[in-house]
């Protein structure tokens, strides 16, 4: 039964990606407009670092993303369950 979501958790995963890019995409033009102590936001050090450690976050998690579509993408299907692949790329998404 369990095999039937997939899918679902696959979609849940994407839109949450997405979602966070949209969300940094806001933050940087934010920082650009935003004026603190005489400069805009984006011109202190604490902001860049910030906003650099999101973009590698959703980025590293992207990767994964398309990692692991590709590794069940290329899977042989006829000769491993639904369940018995999604468990195998959750443990080793890198394999």
């Amino acid at each position: 039964m369990m095999h039937n979501f997939n899918h679902e958790r696959w979609g849940f995963v994407v839109q949450a990606n997405r979602f966070a890019r949209v969300c940094y995409e806001e933050a940087f033009k934010y920082a650009h407009r935003r004026r603190t102590f005489g400069k805009k936001l984006i011109e202190h050090p604490v902001i860049r670092a910030k906003l650099a450690d999101m973009a590698r976050q959703i980025d590293a998690t992207h990767a994964m993303m398309e990692t692991i579509t590709y590794q069940v993408r290329s899977i042989q299907t006829y000769c491993i369950s639904p369940i018995v692949r999604f468990q195998h790329l959750i443990a080793s998404p890198f394999n």
